[in-house]
């Protein structure tokens, strides 16, 4: 049984190169993913069809209070920016992360 199975996982960025063959990995892992992209350099349409697996979430996470909101409820999350300075501006609590895969 994968350790990601039922598992509920954050990916900022998920709409990116990056980012979105992590929403893929974690989808074929079993993992619940909820992906946020401001869509500014990323595009759904790199996805392809795992966005029918996700949720998927055209957000910000620069806005007050957005990040919080999302990380409600996840098991762990990954944050891949498409500019590092965008890191200084996100303020949530840390979530658990893990460096467990398949």
């Amino acid at each position: 049984m994968s350790f990601w199975k039922n598992r509920f996982v954050l990916v900022t960025g998920g709409a990116g190169f990056i980012g979105s063959h992590l929403v893929t990995a974690l989808v074929e892992c079993g993992a619940n993913v909820s992906v946020v992209d401001n869509l500014e350099r990323g595009r759904k349409e790199v996805l392809g069809d795992v966005l029918a697996h996700v949720k998927f979430f055209d957000r910000d996470l620069r806005e007050s209070g957005v990040a919080s909101g999302l990380c409600d409820g996840m098991d762990a999350g990954y944050t891949l920016p498409p500019r590092w300075e965008a890191l200084t501006t996100i303020r949530v609590e840390p979530m658990k992360f893990s460096r467990q895969t398949c």
